[in-house]
């Protein structure tokens, strides 16, 4: 999925709480209604309002 991400959502993550593109990612995922973010790297989304989960993780979810 693509998502169009705007001057004023770039600009809002500036100065974020955790790195920018990461930022951005929990943004993205926010704006879409994801259920996750798929990662290698969980630890970087500890805070985030949509659950990180390994791409393993969620390859084993879609088989269920």
């Amino acid at each position: 999925m693509v998502i169009l991400i705007d001057t004023n959502i770039i600009l809002d993550h500036l100065i974020p709480r955790q790195p920018f593109t990461d930022s951005l990612q929990v943004e993205c995922a926010r704006l879409v209604n994801a259920d996750y973010i798929i990662t290698r790297n969980i630890s970087d989304f500890l805070s985030s309002p949509i659950p990180a989960i390994l791409p393993e993780d969620f390859l084993k979810k879609m088989a269920i």
